[in-house]
């Protein structure tokens, strides 16, 4: 018994305590790349910090690049995420709101706006930052695209909408929505916020809807 229960239970231990390993190092870089930004930041910085070794970040992320993007998406809007990456109900319109909604609702809690601005600064600089946060954003938008356009088979996007133009505009959108925030700039509540984007959801509408063949008035 004593051994199958080592045989259970060893395994897990190590996954376990890598969890918690990365999740430290996450939480350190966090704090040192909001610190000192991208540049100054050094790997024995946010292994100090963490009360661990430099080899500790190695043996978990390929390096710094690495470390902050994986902090973005730790610390960053994880209901965004879930909106683009599950099986969203409802209709495309309704996701589209939703999203929208979201956009007003993170910035009343901590989260990665700071550290995904940092990165766009340093992937002017370093090319492997750039092709991460590429990569980073590269989903997203093909997971917006794909949204789009099966709400124009289901009738319910207007297929007069270029789906490349529609997604380049709600990324610039939340990116934009997230710089107005950091810096302050022109602050809304959710009273104004969540009509305007209802309203501006039914221009992805299409103008003659299935629904009006049908309708007689």
């Amino acid at each position: 018994m004593v051994v199958i229960l080592l045989v259970v239970v060893a395994p897990v231990i190590p996954r376990r305590a890598a969890s918690v390993t990365r999740a430290l190092l996450v939480e350190a870089a966090a704090e040192v790349f909001a610190e000192y930004g991208y540049d100054g930041t050094r790997v024995q910085e946010i292994a100090r910090r963490a009360g661990l070794t430099t080899g500790a970040i190695y043996a978990n992320f390929d390096g710094k690049a690495d470390l902050l993007l994986e902090a973005i998406d730790t610390l960053g809007p994880h209901e965004l995420d879930a909106l683009l990456f599950a099986a969203a109900s409802g209709s495309t319109t309704e996701v589209l709101v939703s999203l929208g909604v979201e956009l007003q609702r993170r910035c009343d809690r901590p989260g990665g706006g700071t550290l995904l601005f940092e990165a766009l600064g340093a992937a002017r600089r370093d090319l492997d930052v750039a092709r991460r946060l590429q990569a980073h954003f590269r989903q997203r938008a093909e997971r917006v695209a794909q949204l789009l356009r099966d709400g124009q088979v289901a009738g319910e996007v207007d297929p007069a909408i270029d789906v490349d133009a529609a997604v380049r505009f709600c990324l610039s959108l939340a990116l934009g929505f997230l710089a107005c925030d950091i810096l302050e700039v022109a602050p809304v509540g959710s009273e104004g916020w969540e009509p305007f984007v209802h309203r501006l959801a039914l221009a992805f509408a299409p103008r003659n809807p299935p629904w009006r063949a049908h309708d007689t008035r």
